[in-house]
């Protein structure tokens, strides 16, 4: 339950003292929340313009990767952040598929898939965070379910929000480096300047530098993998009550020689084309090219600034500038019979670029009225977002292969990016009001709105000349929060949120024509504990959406409903004094209802897991003191592959181990870390994405493998 003192929280970020006044923004936030002596648990997450809330108190789902979880697991990408949250999977449409960061792709919580760009976040602002590095960030918040009320028009798949890192208030930083799997060799650096100015009023600027180089050859003989990342944050405390907060990133990720995607059809019917092979070595020559690089890259400018009008009220306008671009050359095998004979093409996506612009202004403050608590936002935010299609779109046939022996092709040229059209534009502004009253210290109520207004234009795409629509609608959340005892939550929820109606897909008759908004509609119910050092939380929930698709006449529309019901725990903490767990369970049973077609209606979603589970445990041992030992344990349940479920993906389990050291070298706190990924080198099939992703009753899907055995070592010194 919120209660008074929870609405002054710290800011944002990572690693700081606390603020010395209510009255004082901090320079960063969050003290030593999510470090591994703490079982990796944080007490914050961003509720769009709500501000932090205690993650403990709120009617939502939610989970908060941190910095020092990401560090320790040495991820290079989302897709290795995210593997430890049962409920949250990632459709990979990446180039190369299976490459070292994951690749590209679509998040997704509770089995319905994200947008590219509406359900992710950074600092609350709507971007694209998928090929962006994460350990530059200073962490990274999952609210999973609908969030339209907090966000505005989204998928009901969740919010994905980035957190950058603060600059603290002393001096100080780290450096590592770090050494993967064959020849991948990385360095990182990340540099506090301190508060350059008054330290007793704690105003005037400071400064935060972090950057990233890796390079090398991957788990694919002659492929190469690498990312380099820069960002730069200066915070000007203008006043003890005002600050501007700034960042500037850039990001940038090089790939060539993994493993493509393979692609089959199904029918009208729903019915796959072919049956599916085992999945692949992705190690092996042949499935990708050791030529024709791929590359993609993220430019973002970010500002905000915050007033504390006093201890009740503050005010903050905050506005981002995103830029991201690419060139990657992807190859796709289309099986042609269930031999596992395909056909390879190399291929260009007609989206290369995009220009996000994202804007964000609200009050938020706190009152009594009779003896009764108000926490209450009123806001705007809203993002306009341009896609940039290809004049050209270059696709050659390269050979036939088979799955048992894939084939080394000599080197044929291949076009450059060629010139670029500004395709589709779409804006969404939203007016956001809320309020949670807390009637004592056992009962509480929060409700959310937001009013949006949506303008989509396809100015011009491969698939038509020109549509548009205008549009406006009200989502919302309401929830009712019983505290029987202080370390108790309970709540009850119900929520509304709209969707953009997204573009009928090339195989339409109406291709190219973007669809009317629609809703979906969610019922949850959870319990969170506290207990010692353990935090737990469960939920069951029922959600229900439009399910778009091309129906039988050739139409794009909304032909039936996609119905989630699940259950889903998740703990995080120390068990006694040496041990740290963090486990969790997610059951769904994702339905497609009233399709229009006998043999798909009533049948599971595709790539869509029943069950999902992760186990990680690590142990301080007491003889060596600062060696920890851990292990993890991944199991994905079997998936449907096509809308019929004539196939499926057969389930997986991988076990990862991991070690670090921490002691001093020369006065200086030292941490060696060492990560063995899928020791058992398990082959699986990590998706399946569908080419229209909201579903298309004929269409074509994209199966992507997993990551096979890696090893990662690394050592950082703190100064």
């Amino acid at each position: 339950m919120p209660t008074r003192a929870a609405v002054r929280r710290p800011a944002r970020g990572e690693a700081s003292p606390s603020q010395p006044s209510a009255q004082r923004p901090a320079l960063a936030g969050a003290g030593k929340q999510g470090a591994a002596a703490e079982g990796y648990r944080v007490n914050d997450v961003m509720l769009g313009m709500l501000g932090e809330r205690n993650i403990r108190d709120i009617p939502f789902s939610a989970n908060v990767v941190s910095s020092d979880f990401m560090k320790d697991r040495q991820v290079n990408g989302l897709a290795d952040a995210l593997k430890y949250y049962p409920s949250v999977q990632i459709s990979d449409y990446g180039n190369g598929g299976g490459g070292p960061s994951g690749g590209q792709g679509r998040l997704q919580t509770r089995g319905f898939v994200s947008d590219a760009i509406r359900n992710t976040r950074i600092d609350g602002m709507t971007a694209f965070i998928v090929p962006v590095a994460p350990e530059g960030y200073g962490r990274l918040e999952i609210l999973n379910g609908l969030t339209g009320s907090l966000y505005g028009v989204a998928n009901p798949a969740g919010t994905f929000n980035l957190v950058q890192k603060r600059p603290t208030l002393e001096r100080g930083g780290e450096i590592s480096s770090s050494y993967r799997r064959d020849a991948i060799g990385q360095a990182f650096i990340d540099v506090n300047s301190g508060l350059i100015g008054d330290k007793v009023l704690g105003t005037g600027v400071a400064a935060r530098l972090t950057s990233l180089y890796q390079d090398g050859e991957g788990w694919v003989p002659d492929s190469r993998f690498g990312r380099q990342f820069g960002s730069l944050a200066l915070d000007w405390r203008i006043s003890p009550q005002t600050t501007l907060e700034t960042n500037v990133t850039h990001s940038k990720s090089v790939e060539k020689g993994y493993a493509g995607q393979f692609l089959y059809s199904q029918n009208a019917l729903g019915i796959a084309s072919v049956g599916l092979p085992d999945p692949i070595d992705p190690t092996k020559k042949g499935y990708g090219q050791s030529y024709h690089l791929g590359t993609s890259q993220v430019d973002t400018v970010t500002g905000r600034l915050t007033h504390q009008i006093n201890d009740d009220w503050k005010v903050s306008a905050s506005a981002l500038y995103m830029y991201f671009t690419s060139y990657l050359p992807r190859y796709f095998h289309t099986f042609t019979n269930n031999a596992g004979d395909y056909t390879s093409r190399l291929s260009m996506q007609p989206v290369t670029d995009f220009r996000i612009w994202s804007n964000s202004v609200f009050i938020t403050g706190k009152f009594d009225t009779y003896g009764v608590g108000h926490e209450i936002t009123l806001g705007t935010n809203g993002q306009t977002i341009d896609t940039l299609f290809m004049n050209t779109v270059p696709s050659v046939v390269v050979g036939n292969s088979n799955i048992n022996s894939p084939t080394v092709y000599p080197y044929f040229p291949f076009p450059s990016k060629s010139s670029l059209y500004t395709g589709t534009t779409g804006t969404a502004q939203n007016l956001v009001m809320s309020d949670t009253i807390t009637f004592n210290k056992y009962w509480g109520v929060m409700l959310t709105g937001n009013q949006a207004w949506i303008d989509n234009e396809v100015i011009r795409s491969p698939f038509a000349a020109s549509g548009t629509y205008k549009d406006s609608g009200f989502s919302y959340s309401a929830s009712l929060m019983f505290k029987p005892v202080e370390n108790v939550t309970t709540y009850i929820t119900r929520a509304s949120s709209l969707q953009e109606g997204e573009i009928a897909p090339g195989n339409a008759t109406n291709s190219g024509v973007p669809i009317a908004p629609y809703r979906s509609e969610q019922y949850e119910a959870g319990v969170k504990v506290s207990v010692s050092k353990i935090d737990v939380g469960a939920a069951l929930f029922r959600i229900e959406r439009p399910f778009a698709a091309v129906d039988l006449d050739g139409t794009y529309r909304i032909i039936g409903n996609q119905v989630n019901r699940g259950f889903e725990v998740f703990s995080s903490g120390r068990v006694g004094e040496y041990t740290t767990v963090m486990a969790g369970v997610t059951l769904l049973d994702p339905r497609l209802n009233d399709t229009n077609i006998a043999t798909t209606s009533g049948k599971d979603v595709v790539n869509i897991p029943r069950v999902a589970a992760n186990l990680l445990i690590e142990y301080d041992l007491p003889q060596i003191p600062g060696l920890t030992v851990g292990a993890n344990v991944r199991h994905t349940g079997r998936r449907a592959a096509d809308n019929a479920n004539t196939v499926y993906l057969d389930s997986f389990t991988t076990l990862d181990l991991n070690a670090r050291y921490t002691t001093l070298v020369w006065g200086y706190e030292t941490t060696f870390r060492l990560n063995i990924n899928n020791v058992t080198n398990e082959n699986y099939w990590a998706s399946v994405l569908p080419a229209n992703l909201i579903g298309s009753a004929a269409g074509t899907y994209a199966l992507t493998p997993g990551k096979p055995f890696d090893v990662f070592a690394s050592a950082s010194v703190k100064f």
